[in-house]
């Protein structure tokens, strides 16, 4: 094909962003939305720029005095309040975070290209790694610590195995991350790994290498030095820099919170992580180069770290990447024999995936590789061998360069075709009403009951974002915020453990709003100091029985019968 017509051709890259920001910006409800700490940080946001002033007690809370609060995300908060502001309300914070995730593995995709490794393999980790972290897809202030990790982590490893010296960008970044979201500590993380691989290779290897590791341990010794001076520079300063190490420390988060808790293997989501984690430890067991103590530590950490929480699996996948395609290319094989075998795993790995993966990611899968027999088909010329390295000069192949202008066109036309149909109203996203209580909040905006509400966890968030400042919450989706305590108390009520009403009558709660069908719903509608006002597949609406609410109980007063555990209301 002549050289004139490459240009509009898409490589694989392109492929992956269009599938993902395609299908995530139109999949209706969608899964970014799926938690309501989207419209929190969006209502955070619009104090900030309203204000302009960082909130340090909690503005959302119904008891006095209000929580102090330390907002380690405000940067990003800003961003999203300006989206929602300008571009749509949550249609086009949708949009935003579907580029965002896209590119994110749009980029990581091109990274990996730049190891030259087989581009089969390429294409199978990349999927593993995407299909592994869609687990955390929302949009939320995290996916900005993707980006950040992702570009920080390639500087790191240029550093060390390119001698690209790029570190000095480093404290840059970290002035814009420690503002944006509390992944900030994988920087140092990060850091400190190579810093010990460095350590470790002075006293591991022979003399006519020492220096070099020396050199590269003291610049990053330097470069730690000016992260901890760049991190300080937050609103709330070294407080701000602690605050991540005391969420993670909070016990009570990843007992009850399902974003903090181990992955549960039985559930098929985890399957593209099990996979990796399986895939890694068979090819450092396989691979017959020497050992790299600072891809040990790296897979060492990361692999605590997903087990212990599944909003670690993203970060995991993305680190394990390309230290699994280096050391896949490290294993003995004849040519032949890992032609074939590559052929066979390939064929294998997509079948698994297209059975197990659901929804959005199923369809990518199934099309990407019907595009790689499509690309075998025309752009390989080595006989028809689709596992032999393509010609480097075949950019829409090879990926050789990362930031060529020409390398964004596709994704520049996409970007403005889908921004066109959302300003357009073409795509509209809401919260689901499904499993979100629209109705419920809309009925208590339309009544303006007065009094403190105790609330859902899961309702909080969206409580702020449609009915704030009309209705102050309970709870929100910031546990960390609240501490073990208030924890304790939210659960001592949603489970009716004993003094549960106690805790009602300790914050004078007036009104309770709960999942229909809770335990705790059966245990008011057989108290006589509670009555049910409203009830809908999602939420059941409870207001004391006093003087106070006498004439909102007679105007909606429910005689409600349980049957087999389901409410059914006469009006």
């Amino acid at each position: 094909m002549q050289n004139k017509f490459k240009f509009f051709i898409p490589s694989i890259a392109d492929f992956i962003f269009f599938l993902l920001f395609t299908i995530l910006a139109f999949q209706t409800p969608s899964i970014l939305l799926i938690d309501c700490d989207t419209g929190l940080h969006i209502r955070i946001g619009e104090f900030i720029l309203n204000t302009l002033s960082i909130p340090k007690y909690d503005i959302f809370f119904s008891s006095i005095p209000p929580h102090k609060y330390i907002d380690y995300e405000w940067l990003s908060q800003v961003i999203m309040a300006l989206v929602h502001l300008h571009l749509g309300g949550l249609t086009g914070v949708v949009i935003f975070f579907s580029f965002f995730i896209a590119f994110i593995y749009y980029l990581l995709f091109r990274i990996l290209r730049r190891e030259n490794g087989n581009i089969v393999i390429t294409t199978c980790i990349s999927l593993l790694v995407i299909c592994a972290s869609s687990i955390h897809w929302q949009a939320k202030p995290h996916i900005f610590s993707l980006l950040i990790f992702i570009v920080w982590y390639y500087i790191l490893d240029l550093y060390q195995y390119k001698n690209k010296n790029y570190l000095y960008t480093l404290p840059a970044i970290m002035l814009i991350w420690v503002n944006l979201h509390g992944a900030f500590i994988l920087g140092f993380a990060l850091c400190g790994i190579y810093l010990l691989g460095n350590i470790a290779q002075v006293f591991l290897i022979d003399e006519t290498e020492k220096a070099i590791h020396k050199a590269k341990t003291k610049k990053l010794f330097f470069i730690i030095s000016l992260l901890i001076i760049a991190s300080l520079l937050n609103p709330s300063g070294w407080r701000g820099l602690l605050q991540p190490f005391t969420v993670i420390s909070n016990n009570i988060l990843t007992d009850n919170i399902s974003a903090y808790s181990s992955p549960n293997f039985h559930n098929s989501n985890i399957l593209p992580f099990e996979i990796l984690l399986l895939f890694i430890i068979a090819a450092f067991a396989l691979s017959k180069s020497k050992q790299s103590i600072t891809e040990i530590i790296l897979v060492l950490l990361f692999t605590s770290m997903a087990l212990y929480s599944v909003r670690n699996i993203p970060f995991f996948a993305i680190t394990i990447a390309p230290i699994l395609l280096r050391r896949s290319e490290q294993i003995p094989l004849e040519k032949n024999s890992r032609q074939s075998i590559i052929e066979i795993i390939s064929v294998i790995f997509f079948t698994i995936m297209a059975l197990y993966s659901a929804g959005v990611l199923l369809f990518v899968v199934i099309i990407i590789f019907a595009l790689l027999l499509y690309i075998k088909k025309i752009f390989t010329e080595n006989n028809g061998k689709f596992t032999d390295t393509p010609d480097t000069d075949n950019q829409n192949i090879s990926e050789t360069n990362l930031f060529l202008a020409k390398d964004f066109f596709w994704l520049f036309l996409l970007v403005i075709f889908i921004l066109a149909l959302a300003l357009s109203g073409r795509i509209n996203h809401q919260f689901d009403e499904k499993i979100k209580p629209l109705a419920a909040i809309e009925f208590l905006k339309k009544e303006n009951i007065q009094g403190n509400m105790y609330n859902e966890y899961d309702f909080g968030t969206y409580i702020i974002y449609s009915a704030y400042p009309q209705y102050r919450v309970f709870i929100d989706g910031r546990a960390e915020m609240y501490g073990a305590e208030r924890l304790k108390e939210y659960y001592r009520v949603r489970r009716t453990e004993p003094g549960w009403e106690k805790v009602l009558d300790k914050y004078d709660i007036n009104l309770i709003i709960v999942y229909h069908n809770l335990s705790l719903s059966q245990s008011l509608l057989n108290n006589n100091k509670w009555r049910l006002i409203y009830s809908d597949t999602v939420a059941d609406i409870f207001v004391r029985n006093s003087l106070k609410n006498k004439s909102l109980i007679e105007k909606y007063s429910m005689k409600t019968v349980i049957v087999e555990n389901i409410h059914k209301n006469f009006i």
